[in-house]
């Protein structure tokens, strides 16, 4: 049976890769729990968490969108989540997509007080 689930999990892996490789779900077989289990992968993610580190280095990045633009600013650069980060707080119950702008602004600031988060942040 194990056999079976882990053959399973490879296929739904390479299934979920091809149709887009930038970010995909990876399923595996675990053996203490006998389930298979997924995960969002984003081959960049790492890339862009490492960035932001890099960015935080210099305060002026963080800067008003638009600036330049007709009509003034529209909002202020201050983070840059990953796609898969982004699902996986989606999926962790952070209500990023709340109709309602107050909720939605309580939970993205709840969500920078992680770990993960804070890595988001410029």
């Amino acid at each position: 049976m194990s056999g079976e689930l882990k053959a399973l999990a490879s296929a739904l892996t390479e299934e979920s890769y091809d149709t887009d490789p930038s970010f995909y779900k990876k399923f595996a077989y675990c053996a203490d729990t006998g389930r298979i289990v997924s995960f969002i992968v984003q081959p960049s993610e790492w890339t862009i968490l490492m960035e932001n580190s890099e960015l935080r280095k210099n305060r002026d990045i963080i800067m008003d969108v638009g600036k330049t633009s007709e009509g003034g600013s529209w909002g202020r650069w201050e983070s840059r989540i990953p796609d898969a980060g982004f699902q996986r707080a989606l999926d962790s119950g952070y209500e990023l997509k709340h109709p309602d702008t107050d909720t939605r602004d309580k939970e993205l600031r709840r969500f920078f007080k992680t770990d993960y988060g804070r890595a988001c942040l410029l």
